[in-house]
């Protein structure tokens, strides 16, 4: 899956690719428009391939998590068992010179010093390196899927190990450039899913370093968790737009500088996706009346928090488009924020893999009308119609509907309450396909004995049937008496059935062995 990252983003033998961002733009000084409100993506295959590594590295976290406790807590019964469930391939003893999973999955690396990729410098190496003793590096976003450097890269090499390097005229940074933007300045605060948030706040917790740690995430009943960002943008001219994130985390967080029309970008994929789901799963369908019966306080408390995310997305939204309109330069005032979004949404809806029962979303038109929602007419037919609004005023309505005196389904505060706690949130199809995409061998942990050859079984065939007796033989011999039927043998004793703790010992460590080393083969391919 990195590799695919490495290929799209930095790949100095792949023209338009040697060095592009995870937001679509090509990095080099002579082509950058991560600025221009009016370019679309130029490397648009480096933005797929950021956003599916996103997701998949965020549920392999939440995969190891689980085994990592699940792990912990039968290695007690191992260690603790004096035997080892009759097993004869060392299995139980591997595990029980492991003490943590992370020491488990350590010894399963696939490289020997000597063989690293040559090709990698130090400092790829350093990002790339697995270490399951520090999860939050291990599972954190690729650095080859950051925002552009301010003024972007010359790449002059080839191969090599630095092939491009960042231009730094006139020694500014994106720390210079924010601090001398006085004027137009927006503070613009968002909520982004981010389902490794549960994970991530008890790791800030345990820190010395982190003071705060509630701060940044919050858990929620429709997307699992959700991130708190905190951005002050500032606009002097058209090559100084500028966001820098409060709060940031190196190893949470992807860009802690970056242009504001690259934060428009990622609040529009991850308002989109947000919609995307609560269509997808129903949410509101279920909160009206079915049947003749009224919704279950499960879904009131569904519907109450999927009021709360539009009028927290409504805000977000308006915080946006005032600073859109503030930072307006005389190259783009022919050119609104409706227009922009429209142009945006077309790009990025076919890039997403956004999937229902009616099929691939290829279009912002396929989008709207595939949820019935009267945009579709409008963003054809005027370039002046704001989609993101009109998607938000039709969930508006839908909620209207479900608080109606008719469905007798009331969202009170005491539903809107539950927001704040997190529910179980299945995984996603797409979620699944992306493990389809990347499917690994089981890992040779605990190998199975060789089979033995099947032995070909005697065969109950009848005797040839004998000739018959002449008339005088017949005469000749008395007829025998019929044998008296053997005395049955003894039954053979049952075999003996392993205890329950043998089993325990055996199947369910195996089990969890297995689950980790699939992890850790993911990441070695």
């Amino acid at each position: 899956m990195l590799k695919n990252v490495k290929d799209n983003c930095r790949n100095i033998d792949n023209p338009g690719h040697q060095y592009c961002s995870g937001d679509g733009h090509i990095c080099d000084k002579t082509y950058l428009q991560h600025n221009n409100m009016l370019a679309g993506l130029d490397c648009p295959r480096c933005y797929e391939q950021c956003r599916k590594y996103r997701k998949w590295i965020d549920i392999k976290f939440e995969e190891f998590e689980k085994q990592k406790d699940k792990y912990k807590g039968e290695r007690e019964k191992v260690v603790t068992s004096s035997t080892n469930g009759g097993g004869d391939n060392n299995c139980c003893e591997q595990i029980k010179n492991h003490s943590s999973a992370a020491e488990f999955l350590k010894d399963l690396k696939h490289c020997k010093p000597h063989e690293d990729n040559s090709d990698e410098n130090n400092e790829d190496k350093k990002n790339n390196e697995i270490n399951f003793e520090n999860p939050l590096e291990t599972f954190r976003h690729s650095k080859y899927c950051e925002t552009c450097p301010l003024q972007g890269v010359t790449c002059g090499g080839k191969s090599g190990k630095d092939p491009c390097t960042e231009v730094n005229g006139n020694g500014e940074t994106w720390e210079t450039v924010f601090n001398g933007n006085d004027e137009n300045t927006t503070k613009i605060d968002v909520q982004m899913i981010d389902r490794r948030g549960p994970f991530i706040k008890e790791y800030l917790e345990n820190s010395k370093k982190s003071e705060k740690s509630n701060d940044l995430f919050k858990t929620s009943r429709l997307f699992k968790a959700i991130r708190e960002q905190k951005w002050t943008c500032k606009f002097k001219d058209k090559n100084m737009d500028v966001c820098k994130l409060d709060q940031f985390k190196d190893n949470i967080d992807l860009n802690q500088y970056t242009t504001f029309k690259v934060l428009l970008i990622y609040w529009l994929e991850d308002f989109l996706y947000g919609y995307y789901l609560l269509k997808k799963k129903k949410i509101i369908e279920q909160c009206k009346e079915n049947g003749g019966e009224t919704s279950n306080e499960n879904s009131k408390n569904d519907c109450a928090c999927v009021k709360v995310w539009l009028e927290k997305k409504k805000k977000e939204w308006g915080d946006i488009k005032n600073h859109f309109k503030n930072r307006k330069s005389d190259d783009d005032k022919t050119y609104t924020i409706e227009y922009t979004v429209k142009t945006f949404l077309e790009e990025l809806i076919p890039r997403m893999d956004l999937v229902n029962d009616k099929g691939k979303h290829e279009s912002l038109d396929a989008f709207l009308k595939s949820y019935e929602c009267k945009c579709a007419d409008n963003s054809q037919n005027s370039t002046q119609n704001d989609v993101v609004l009109c998607l938000l005023e039709n969930l508006k309505k839908e909620i209207e509907q479900c608080n109606s005196v008719e469905n007798s389904v009331e969202i009170s505060g005491k539903n809107t309450a539950q927001c704040k706690e997190s529910a179980h949130v299945e995984d996603d199809e797409e979620d699944l396909l992306l493990e389809d995409e990347n499917p690994v061998t089981q890992p040779n942990i605990c190998p199975e004995p060789p089979k033995e050859e099947a032995k070909e079984e005697e065969k109950c065939e009848p005797a040839a049937p004998a000739p018959a007796p002449s008339a005088e033989t017949d005469k000749e011999k008395p007829v025998p008496e019929p044998p008296s039927p053997p005395e049955p043998a003894p039954a053979a004793p049952p075999p003996l059935a392993p205890s329950d703790e043998s089993i325990l010992q055996t199947t369910i460590p195996f089990g969890i062995a297995l689950a980790l080393g699939s992890i850790a083969f993911f990441f070695m391919k």
